[in-house]
This record gives C-alpha cells, structure tokens and sequence, in this order.
C-alpha cells in the first residue's frame, strides 16, 4: 500500500509540474522605436526624407558586442497611425549595452551594406550608386544601456537620430539685365556628378568619409527656373528640383549645362546654351548648397 501512495503522489507532482502557467514579459519591457528625424522643405521639389516621408528603415541591433545579434536588417515601418512595428519582436534584457544603426530607404539596390566590420561605433560600410539624385541616404546609430530591473522600468522607445549621407543641391538665378527685359533659364544639369560610393559608418560621425569610384559619374537634372517662364529683372528665381550628389571634396570639378533666352516683352533678344566649370567645389556630407548665378549682358553672351 505504502508503495502505491508513493506512485500515486510521484504522478500528482509530475501532472503539477506540466501545468505551469505560462508568465509573458510585461509589455513596456518590449523593445520598441520612433524617428526623430526632422528637415526642413525648402521650395523647390525636395527629394530627401523627411520625418514626414519616412515609413521604413532598416536596424541591426546587438548586446555588447556584434557577436550579440539581436537584429539583423530587421524592417521597421509606420503605422498609419504613425506608430513603428516590426516582426522578429524582441525584449529588453537586464544589464546589457544595446548598439542599434538603422539605414533608409529600404529595398533599393542601389544601397548596400556590409557589415563584416560592425561595431559599437557603427555599421560597417554602406555603397551607394547615385543614378539621377532622387535617392537619399540616411544612417541613424544609438547606444541604449539597461538596468537590472527591465520589467518595471524599460528603456523608453530607441530614438533613432537619422543623418543626411548625402549633399543637397539647388539653384538660384537672378535677371541682371535692365529693367523691361525677361530672362529664361531651362533644363539646367550637372553633367558629371560622381555615381558611386561608399562610407564606412563605423567611426565617430565627424569623422566620415566618402570614397568615390573615380570614372563613374552621372548627370542631375535641376529642371527648368520659375516653372520654365521668364522673370523679370531682378527677380531670384529656384530650379525646379533640388538634387542629391555623393559628397566630394574641394579637388573636384563640375561641369554644368543650361539655356539661357531673353526677351523685350514678347520677343525673343537671344538664345544660348551655357556650359560652365564649376571649379575645385566641395560637397560636404549633410550640407545643402545654393548654386546661385546673376545673368547679365556680359555673361550672357560669353563663348561657351
């Protein structure tokens, strides 16, 4: 009998143990992510994300050290409702040092990160091929400790701080022709932009450098000024788009291409096609640059 009490009890706890109540992290304990990213629009067509136009970024995240995986290009998007979500969810763990680098835009293969060098100062190396000046580029890193008690007292959600990779380009031109003239200015390029590119991330922000592919270059298209009618004299007009451009610094030279048409009322005065050199031109990473240019009788009808 003493034997079949002992069996009996030894099933009891078994069927005890197999009837654990299941206990889910609290949710704050989640690790979750919002952008603060802010640029301000100028007035010509701008092509760079904006906390507005943002909806997705990729993030590689890791405890301690890289060997700490926790995401691996994990897509993060916005809600409707302007919330971030993403899949492989994951939770705060206690006493770790979290790394988080996000890149955007997301499914562009004209973007391509290599991480083989990820560290806890960044990503690694990103490439970029710029085709017409319409893609931005942005990086966001940050480094969020926990305390023992990640349960009750989370890390608030990862503010992910994107930086511009890129350089921002727009023109200006002024009629500095007599009053009663009309100047036109169109299809205004940069016909030698540089194409390709790539940044190491991994390294303080300050500190970022862009090595070109030399003999890879591309042409932006600004559009026509004022929506392609003519102004009056005196007046500062902009392009139509601005264009991004692979930052280059001060030994590289741009060539640039538009056509000039000015006019008494009605008439036409002249007509020419310009090509000038901008020379020995830095584009910094980050920076926006006003290419501006007054058109006077002197310039105007200058040898190309």
């Amino acid at each position: 009998m003493k034997k079949i009490l002992l069996s009996a009890f030894a099933i009891f706890a078994m069927m005890a143990c197999n009837n654990e109540e299941p206990v889910r992290l609290q949710e704050q304990s989640l690790i979750t992510f919002e952008d603060s990213f802010v640029e301000a629009k100028t007035r010509a067509e701008d092509p760079s994300i904006t906390t507005g136009t943002i909806d997705a970024f990729d993030v590689w995240g890791f405890i301690n050290q890289p060997s700490g995986l926790v995401f691996n290009a994990e897509r993060v998007t916005k809600s409707e409702d302007g919330v971030w979500g993403y899949t492989n969810l994951q939770y705060w763990m206690p006493d770790k040092s979290y790394y988080f680098h996000a890149v955007a835009p997301v499914d562009d293969e004209n973007i391509v990160v290599d991480t083989k060098e990820m560290d806890t100062d960044g990503l690694g190396t990103i490439s970029f091929t710029n085709v017409d000046g319409t893609t931005d580029l942005i990086y966001a890193s940050k480094h969020v400790p926990t305390g023992s008690d990640v349960i009750n007292n989370a890390p608030a959600p990862v503010e992910l701080k994107f930086m511009h990779l890129l350089s921002k380009i727009k023109f200006t031109f002024t009629n500095g022709f007599p009053k009663n003239t009309s100047l036109m200015v169109t299809d205004i390029k940069i016909t030698n932009a540089p194409a390709k590119g790539s940044i190491a991330v991994n390294k303080e922000r300050e500190d970022f450098s862009w090595t070109l592919v030399q003999g890879e270059t591309t042409e932006l298209a600004f559009g026509d000024v004022n929506g392609g009618d003519a102004f009056a004299s005196g007046e500062p007009k902009d392009c139509a788009f601005e264009r991004l451009t692979i930052p280059a610094d001060a030994t590289r030279n741009y060539t640039i291409k538009f056509t000039l048409e000015l006019f008494y009322g009605d008439q036409s005065a002249g007509k020419n096609d310009k090509v000038v050199t901008l020379e020995n031109q830095e584009f910094a990473i980050g920076k926006n640059y006003n290419i501006t240019a007054t058109i006077n009788h002197e310039n105007f009808y200058e040898e190309a």
